[in-house]
C-alpha cells in the first residue's frame, strides 16, 4: 500500500512549512503510522512568476538559524540539511490533505 502523503505549504519552505514536516513525521514514527502516511514540504517561492529565495537553507541565514536552533534541538527536529522546494502540481494531485501556512502562523 502507497503511503498516503500529508503536504505542508508555506511561503518559503525553510521554515514554517519543514518544522512542520518533521513534527508530523515525528509524531506518525512515534504512533507507528510512518509506513502509511508520509509528510512532505513544500513552497510556493521559485514557482512560476514568484522569485526564488536566495538562501536554499534556514541555516543561511545566520541570525533566523541561531534564534531557532535551540527550540529545535528541544523538540528533537533536525531540520539543518532541508533545502527548499518549490511546490508542484504532482505534490498538490498526490496529496490526500494540505496544510497551507500563511504569516499568522508567525504571530
Amino acid at each position: 500500500m502507497e503511503q498516503r502523503l500529508i503536504l505542508v505549504v508555506c511561503k518559503g519552505n525553510m521554515h514554517r512549512s519543514v518544522v512542520a514536516e518533521a513534527s508530523i513525521n515525528k509524531i506518525l514514527k512515534g504512533r507507528g503510522l510512518d509506513a502509511s502516511y508520509v509528510a512532505i514540504s513544500r513552497g510556493i517561492q521559485g514557482t512560476k512568476g514568484m522569485e526564488g529565495t536566495i538562501g536554499r537553507r534556514l541555516r543561511d541565514y545566520p541570525q533566523a538559524w541561531e534564534r531557532n536552533r535551540p527550540s529545535l534541538e528541544a523538540l528533537g527536529l533536525d531540520i539543518a540539511e532541508h533545502a527548499n522546494t518549490p511546490i508542484r502540481a504532482e505534490d498538490v494531485a498526490r496529496a490526500a490533505v494540505s496544510l497551507v501556512m500563511d504569516r499568522k502562523v508567525l504571530e
